[in-house]
């Protein structure tokens, strides 16, 4: 078995057959699907049974609710391919993904193959392409997979069985889980490589579950990122310029998500300031030293500032929709 493809659902039953249908299609056909209903409330778990009864290489297995690292560790658990690839239920892949990952994969021996994607709308039109440079250097390579954000993604990437053999997803984690895996992945790996083309449809269907759901951890997680980061690059020559921008990220997108989300402002921030990119961040500002010190009444006041501009904002936005 060359290709074990992986794909954990939950409550799938709308865009789950379009998925399964574009891996039947493959003009590569060494492979077997692995789908993982974690106790879907719909249609999921039939529709994967009819694949399995129609073709013998998709294996269906059951599962209590547990979240997705959960299914997709019990899914490489259950793998024998050569390579591992991760397919999201709401996404599908191009006719030659896995003929063009077999064409990588047996010419360079790699470890990880990363690959390009469309976006896409519920239509199928393409909302953007998004494709990775070709480095050779191992250190550059990973610092532009993420900055064009092509590092994390479970699913645009596909691992060497055997690497991956003994890593397993964090189970504790609602999100992020995949680049911390990537992370440690990728410190394994030897050989990394890039398909300079797009493979995969990625659908994009707005604000989902994950979006939505207050996530009162969320510095916690981002520092999970950045520390599994810290491990990955070990002694690179290029360590500390590279996460150095990657905690001056981490700082302004869990300040935003403070700022636009109903947290505990004392709790978020404080979590916030104790994390190690906090700390290593470098475009220190006002509102940074008011963290560090703890002073909650200039920070109560730089959130409203900033909610009250953003309602501004959409009020004259649809002033100009009517008037228009």
């Amino acid at each position: 078995m060359y290709f074990s493809i992986i794909i954990p659902v939950y409550n799938a039953e709308k865009t789950l057959t379009r998925c399964l249908e574009s891996i039947s299609r493959q003009s590569f056909q060494d492979y077997e699907v692995i789908m993982i209903d974690d106790g879907s409330e719909d249609g999921s778990l039939s529709i994967c049974e009819r694949f399995s009864e129609e073709d013998s290489r998709f294996l269906t297995i059951h599962q209590e609710n547990a979240g997705p690292s959960a299914a997709r560790n019990r899914g490489m658990l259950e793998a024998k391919g050569k390579y591992f690839c991760f397919v999201d239920s709401d996404d599908y892949i191009d006719r030659d993904y896995l003929e063009k990952l077999f064409e990588k994969a047996d010419v360079s021996r790699a470890d990880m193959i990363f690959f390009g994607y469309w976006q896409v709308d519920q239509t199928g039109s393409i909302i953007h392409t998004c494709i990775p440079q070709k480095k050779m250097d191992k250190g550059a390579l990973l610092a532009a997979l993420s900055e064009q954000d092509l590092f994390g993604y479970t699913w645009i990437k596909c691992f060497c069985g055997e690497l991956v053999k003994e890593l397993f997803f964090p189970e504790d984690m609602r999100l992020f889980e995949d680049e911390v895996f990537t992370c440690a992945a990728a410190k394994r790996a030897k050989k990394i490589v890039t398909i300079e083309s797009p493979l995969y449809y990625y659908m994009q269907l707005g604000e989902d579950a994950l979006t939505k759901r207050l996530t009162p951890d969320y510095c916690r997680l981002s520092d999970c990122v950045f520390q599994a980061w810290q491990q990955l690059l070990g002694e690179d020559p290029e360590r500390a310029s590279f996460l150095e921008k990657k905690a001056n990220y981490f700082v302004q997108r869990c300040r935003y998500y403070g700022f636009e989300h109903p947290v505990n402002v004392k709790s978020f921030f404080s979590d916030l300031a104790s994390t190690a990119f906090f700390k290593q961040h470098t475009k220190w500002d006002s509102l940074d030293y008011n963290i560090q010190s703890g002073n909650w009444f200039s920070i109560y006041k730089a959130r409203n500032r900033y909610l009250i501009k953003q309602r501004l904002s959409e009020f004259s936005r649809r002033q100009k929709g009517r008037n228009n």
